[in-house]
């Protein structure tokens, strides 16, 4: 209510249109309610385990990583698309804290940037500590830092109100220093042209990708993998069976015959046929399959788990390791056919032990 109040908002125009509903929000002090006691919450009630963080995992949370290309095909064209993806967080941060000095020194306040960077830093440590130190039982290891980063992103939202303020000042600095029109003419354009570049590459970088550093799985169930899901049925001719695939095809073996079978292992737990869910022990026997050796091994693992003699290893020619597990896998299984002309593999194992 003081903030509401206060001549805080008639202090810098500018500022005032880019602030003013954050600072309404966060002067409730909701905020920090709801972000504080977040690990805590997913100890608590979803039973994750907490793990002390290290020093060096602070490190590796914050420090800049250089874009890693899976191709050779047009990396150099992409990569100053990456190196603004992996450096624009560091960039908010730079002109959020500039333009919280120079709203400082012009006008006597810092009531709102302290609210803005207070919040900013706690849902940003409750981000570190859910990457660093939770560990979510039914997750596999591939999403369980998704959260964190989700957390993270959403945290620089907080400061882009500080950033857009901060990078107009510096225009209007530089702007001032230039004293020749022609200078200041060209200087407006070279910065339209950056602006629109920068533009250019955000939404580029909004949608699913496949290029030389990137390859997204933002991928839907498909024809294709209706079908395979189907052949593998067939194939089975009604013997038990187990399937490790992505999620995409698990979820077309339950569109098409629902969650119909269950094993049960010898400890006593239950296991859905299908490598769901991610944290779930088929899933992980999926994962060395597609990440480390496609081999005869594993897939028998996995059906003395569930007390079977068949098994069936769904390979996408999306996946990342597709072209290394391709050929290995050809190698070990007892029979493999393709679908819709090689955009999905099937490879049959038998359980040679029972």
């Amino acid at each position: 209510t003081w903030l509401r109040k206060s001549n805080l908002f008639r202090n810098e125009k500018l500022f005032t249109r880019v602030v003013q509903s954050s600072v309404l929000i966060l002067s409730s002090g909701n905020i920090y309610r709801t972000c504080t006691p977040l690990p805590a919450i997913f100890v608590k009630f979803q039973g994750a385990s907490f793990n002390k963080p290290a020093g060096y995992d602070l490190w590796h949370f914050l420090k800049p990583t250089f874009p890693q290309f899976i191709s050779s095909s047009h990396r150099w064209l992409f990569l100053p698309v990456y190196l603004y993806q992996n450096f624009l967080p560091y960039l908010i941060f730079l002109l959020a804290l500039g333009g919280t000095i120079y709203f400082y020194f012009k006008n006597k306040n810092y009531t709102v940037p302290v609210l803005l960077f207070l919040s900013f830093l706690i849902i940003g440590a409750n981000a570190f500590f859910l990457k660093t130190s939770l560990i979510f039982k039914g997750l596999g290891n591939a999403e369980q830092g998704q959260y964190a980063e989700r957390l993270a992103h959403f945290s620089f939202y907080l400061l882009l109100p500080l950033a857009i303020y901060g990078f107009f000042a510096l225009l209007e600095k530089l702007e001032k220093k230039l004293k020749s029109e022609t200078t200041l003419a060209l200087f407006n354009f070279f910065s339209a042209g950056l602006l629109a570049i920068l533009l250019t590459f955000s939404f580029y970088l909004s949608y699913p990708r496949v290029d030389a550093y990137a390859l997204s799985h933002y991928i839907n169930t498909s024809q294709s993998d209706l079908k395979a899901v189907q052949e593998i049925d067939k194939k089975s001719a009604g013997a038990p069976y187990l399937v490790l695939a992505n999620i995409s095809v698990s979820a077309a073996g339950i569109e098409e015959f629902g969650y119909k079978k269950y094993f049960t292992t010898p400890l006593g737990e239950q296991i859905f046929y299908y490598s769901l869910p991610t944290g779930g022990y088929l899933y992980h026997y999926f994962e060395d399959m597609v990440y480390r050796e496609p081999n005869a091994e594993t897939m028998t693992k996995a059906m003395n788990l569930a007390g079977i003699n068949q098994s069936y290893l769904v390979l996408n020619d999306y996946w990342d390791s597709f072209t290394k597990v391709l050929p290995a896998a050809k190698l070990t299984a007892d029979e493999w056919w393709q679908i819709d002309n090689g955009k999905i593999f099937i490879f049959k194992y038998t359980n040679k032990n029972q």
